[in-house]
């Protein structure tokens, strides 16, 4: 029988020089775990958008299982 999949909702907090970004997304995983692993390894792939940024270099994230 297969793993259940949990989704998970993403926050990608960027180190940005001045202004605000948000990115959000969706991603389904067995755990939290595995959806940071999903998140470090896609990039910048199919997040939802919102900024007008000067970017930095230091990324961090935040998930919540929903």
């Amino acid at each position: 029988m297969g793993d259940i999949m949990k989704k998970y909702k993403a926050t990608m907090i960027e180190d940005i020089t001045s202004g605000t970004l948000i990115k959000t997304k969706i991603i389904e995983a067995k755990n939290e775990e595995e959806a940071k692993e999903i998140i470090e390894n896609e990039g910048n792939h199919d997040w939802e958008e919102n900024y007008d940024v000067e970017f930095g270099h230091d990324n961090d994230y935040s998930l919540k299982e929903i």
